[in-house]
């Protein structure tokens, strides 16, 4: 995690990021299909397919169609990473949404009784800092 340097590099930022395959769309972008096809290789069923669909590409082991392997396992495995693509979108968004809550925080050196409140995002939020929590507002 990154650590913050407003507060000397002591602690971590407050940011949520819950996505697997990065927190920017670009981080997401280079880093999706090396890391899918990673991830559906430490599928047993899937390195098994691989190398069956390897060994009919050699007509001598086999007189099947090398096709009739390759095309459900590059369709199976393209419906895994988009489905896996989509829930990482999912997750994307809720962390946008959840680093952008609004929330007030007193000024550094107190803030009396709720005046002078600075409205702060959570993802801005750093140690050591008072914040204001309304009833029934989402911590």
């Amino acid at each position: 995690q990154a650590l913050d340097e407003a507060a000397g590099g002591k602690y971590c930022r407050n940011r949520v990021t819950n996505t697997k395959y990065g927190a920017t769309n670009w981080e997401m972008a280079i880093r999706f299909i090396p890391l899918s096809v990673i991830e559906q290789l430490e599928r047993y069923t899937n390195r098994y397919f691989l190398l069956i669909a390897i060994l009919q590409l050699d007509s001598y082991l086999t007189p099947a169609n090398p096709l009739t392997t390759w095309i459900p396992l590059i369709i199976i495995m393209g419906f895994t990473a988009a489905r896996e693509l989509a829930d990482d979108r999912l997750r994307f968004a809720a962390d946008r949404e959840a680093n952008s809550r609004v929330y007030g925080v007193a000024p550094t050196g107190g803030g009396g009784g709720g005046v002078g409140f600075v409205a702060t995002t959570s993802e801005q939020l750093r140690v050591g800092d008072v914040v204001l929590i309304r009833q029934d507002e989402e911590v």
